[in-house]
Parts: structure tokens; C-alpha cells; sequence
């Protein structure tokens, strides 16, 4: 087993070493973080996405802000993810592989949409922008897509997936800023 699969399986224990209800605290005080900043503030328009039951939990974030900005989240269709507009939960379908809500509806044209921020869930991230995904490669083809090179990237992730270094390799997307709590809050 590589590097890579080894530390998506101890990140996986150690989020199965937490109660359910610590996680839900933890994705609300990350979402918080994550609207405090200044690049979330001032987007207008925001790639988000609907978190596996492993993820920070970015739903309430989703709802709070539907009617005050463009909210996008990603499909998945194939080997990629294609992007549609959140509009209500009732135009959400979970009738997906990976179970998780996603907007039926028309695509996304990235070419004619200006998306100020994405915000991308990971298994672990380092502070300096590097993340390790689930192995599929979704964002890193998404995010390697010319219309969405130049747009901030923001990693949000529980404070125990923070590392001090991960493996890299040229295909890797890194992310302009990691939102966390502090790591004593693993404690």
C-alpha cells in the first residue's frame, strides 16, 4: 500500500475515534471560520459542496447563504464532477453512488460563470495549501480546469486532518488557504 492510502486510512480511524457529536460541533465552529474570512464575505458566487458523513458538514452553510449568493455543487458524472446552481433542497437528489445530496438541473457553463471561491473538502492538508483527497482525483481534474486555475481554493477540514507534511505529486492542486480550529481542539 502507498504512502498516499496508508494516511487515508489512519485519518479514517481517527475520525471514527470521535463521537458524532464532536465532529457536528467541530463543522459548525469550521463553518464559522470559513464565513469570517474575507474571501467568503466578498464572494459572490461560491463552489461549495454537500459533505460525505465523514466531512466537515457544510449543509447549514449552504442554506444560510442560498439566498444572498450563488451558491454552485459539484456532481459527480463519470470520472469527473460537473457543476450545477443549489436553488432549494427540494431540486436535490441523493440517487448517486456516494449517496451524497446533489442539484439536478442544468450544468454550470464555467467558461460563462465567475466563481469567486471554492471551497474543497480533503482527507488531510497541510498549512501550506497541499491536500490529500479520497484518491479519485474529482478536484484536482475539476480545479486544474482553465476557467477555475485563477479562483481561490479554501481547504476546510477537522483539526486532527491538518498534518505538518504530505506527499505531492505534480497533478496536485494546492489551495490558497486551509480553514481549521486550532489543533489543541483535538484535545
Amino acid at each position: 500500500m502507498n504512502e498516499k492510502q496508508e494516511l487515508r486510512k489512519e485519518i479514517r480511524r481517527k475520525k471514527q475515534s470521535f463521537p458524532k457529536e464532536q465532529l457536528e460541533k467541530w463543522s459548525q465552529a469550521v463553518c464559522r471560520l470559513l464565513e469570517q474570512t474575507e474571501e467568503f464575505q466578498k464572494a459572490e458566487t461560491v463552489l461549495l459542496y454537500y459533505a460525505l458523513s465523514d466531512e466537515v458538514d457544510t449543509a447549514p452553510l449552504i442554506g444560510k447563504y442560498a439566498d444572498r449568493k450563488q451558491i454552485l455543487l459539484p456532481v459527480v458524472c463519470g470520472d469527473d464532477l460537473v457543476i450545477r446552481r443549489y436553488q432549494n433542497e427540494q431540486t436535490l437528489s441523493a440517487e448517486n453512488p456516494f449517496g451524497i445530496p446533489e442539484p439536478e438541473g442544468e450544468n454550470v457553463n464555467l467558461s460563462k460563470t465567475n466563481i469567486d471561491l471554492v471551497v474543497v473538502p480533503g482527507m488531510a492538508f497541510t498549512a501550506d495549501g497541499c491536500r490529500l483527497g479520497r484518491g479519485k482525483g474529482y478536484y484536482d481534474r475539476l480545479l486544474s480546469r482553465p476557467e477555475l486555475r485563477s479562483v481561490r481554493r479554501t481547504g476546510i477540514c477537522f483539526p486532527f486532518q491538518l498534518l505538518p507534511e504530505l506527499p505531492v505529486e505534480a497533478h496536485d492542486i494546492r489551495m490558497h488557504r486551509i480553514v481549521t480550529l486550532p489543533e489543541e481542539t483535538n484535545q
